[in-house]
């Protein structure tokens, strides 16, 4: 593989995952919380909903692209 080929799958795929990871691990934290700590409690919910709704947001970009491109391909 070249570096570009490389670079280019970073980009398309690594961000994507490591903003499932980020989500992965932001559950996780939320779920290990101390349910006492009010601040806490909601410094981790903040953190959850926006590693969920960015995570949402790159998968769902490259799924589209991927149908996209799927469908370009069979009409050719």
């Amino acid at each position: 593989m070249r570096f570009d080929e490389i670079i280019v799958y970073l980009i398309f795929f690594g961000i994507p995952i490591a903003a499932l990871v980020w989500f992965i691990i932001s559950l996780v934290l939320f779920a290990k919380r101390d349910k006492s700590n009010v601040r806490q409690c909601k410094g981790r919910l903040v953190r959850l909903i926006i590693s969920a709704v960015s995570a949402g947001v790159l998968v769902l970009a490259v799924v589209s692209f991927m149908v996209m491109l799927t469908f370009a391909i069979s009409h050719m």
